[in-house]
């Protein structure tokens, strides 16, 4: 049996939506509208899949709660939001640059903006920001973050002391958010976001693109960067 339970809007015109259900395809199609699932692949785990999704959106931020019960691989894409997720349960790996990094329990990092998933009955949660947004906090049109890398111990810290202090006021759908508490809550995530992950510098910035040939040119630059006032040449760099 299906729940499908969806608020279009909070009082303050957030959206709001709630879904329950064991339907793999109706999950599908609901994540690959929203997540930009490219050729998903499902394989059952369980003789009956479950799923949920509930989150609080609005132009700026969205936090979301996810849970899928199945075997899952495919290709995702972010363009205009910087999208940070931790898992709770369940385990996903993610590869993008030729590389493959599962996520850890708890740990929240900034995804790639294309990348190729395999979660396996997953609980995950999600927080999506605005990428103009953010680089207008910072005040740097080219800020961006360096996807997967793990934060420091402190880094985790800040930022779930964020999570612990505005996720309840934020999901909370029948209670009215005032303009300015609402973008007070967004500028403490963008804000705790930007301290807390690691983040590519201008000059690494310059590398658009998350193939394997980005990849080693990133890791060329970094070793130039690293080694400005050594003496290497074309044959260190290639090595590097």
């Amino acid at each position: 049996m299906e729940s499908d339970r969806t608020t279009p809007t909070t009082p303050d015109g957030r959206s709001f939506r709630r879904i329950v259900g064991t339907d793999v395809d109706e999950a599908l199609t609901f994540f690959t509208g929203d997540y930009d699932f490219r050729s998903p692949r499902v394989r059952r785990t369980r003789q009956r899949p479950q799923w949920d999704f509930a989150g609080v959106a609005d132009e700026l931020m969205s936090l979301r709660t996810a849970r899928f019960l199945v075997d899952l691989r495919t290709e995702s894409l972010v363009e205009d939001q910087f999208l940070v997720a931790w898992l709770r349960s369940g385990s996903s790996t993610i590869t993008f640059g030729g590389q493959s990094i599962d996520l850890e329990p708890g740990v929240p990092v900034v995804l790639p903006d294309a990348y190729e998933l395999h979660h396996r009955d997953i609980g995950l949660n999600l927080v999506q920001l605005d990428k103009a947004h953010v680089r207008s906090l910072v005040g740097d049109a080219d800020f961006t973050f360096d996807a997967m890398h793990r934060p420091s111990a402190e880094g985790i810290r800040a930022w779930q002391s964020v999570v612990r202090a505005h996720s309840s006021t934020w999901l909370r759908n029948d209670h009215e958010l005032a303009p300015a508490a609402r973008r007070a809550v967004v500028d403490a995530f963008a804000t705790a976001a930007v301290e807390a992950f690691p983040h590519r510098e201008r000059w690494q910035s310059t590398v658009t693109g998350n193939g394997p040939e980005h990849a080693r040119l990133r890791l060329a630059l970094e070793y130039v960067h690293a080694h400005a006032r050594d003496a290497i040449g074309t044959a260190e760099i290639a090595a590097a």
